[in-house]
């Protein structure tokens, strides 16, 4: 590999890939998780999908496949926000964003990836 032809100023370095590499909670990181999840669950690529709240702030989908569901949150705001009253709380969590926790408020740009029990 040569040298690159742009300059890398230093307010760019924590997002190089060798950086992000090996910080577990860098985005890239975070990136490779969320794939593996979707490889690993049908539910993720396949099936039905069903916007259950769709505010300002709150975005809550849940996707159906081969007998598995998983529910997404995703706080969109810079603000926490309330896990909406109409969706029950269940399921092991695969993936959480800021310290998302089932059941409460999701923190800013939060989100939550839950697998549900039937």
């Amino acid at each position: 590999a040569g040298q690159p032809w742009l300059p890398l100023g230093a307010e760019n370095l924590e997002r190089a890939v060798d950086r992000q590499t090996a910080d577990p909670a860098s985005l890239l990181s975070l990136t490779r998780e969320l794939l593996a999840l979707r490889r690993a669950h049908p539910a993720l690529r396949e099936g039905t999908f069903d916007v259950l709240h769709a505010g300002e702030a709150l975005l809550a989908v849940r996707r159906v496949a081969q007998g598995h569901s998983m529910l997404c949150l995703l706080n969109l705001s810079a603000q926490a926000c309330a896990w909406p009253q109409d969706i029950a709380v269940g399921g092991q969590v695969l993936a959480a964003v800021n310290a998302a926790q089932p059941g409460q408020q999701l923190p800013p740009f939060g989100a939550l990836l839950l697998e549900e029990t039937n």
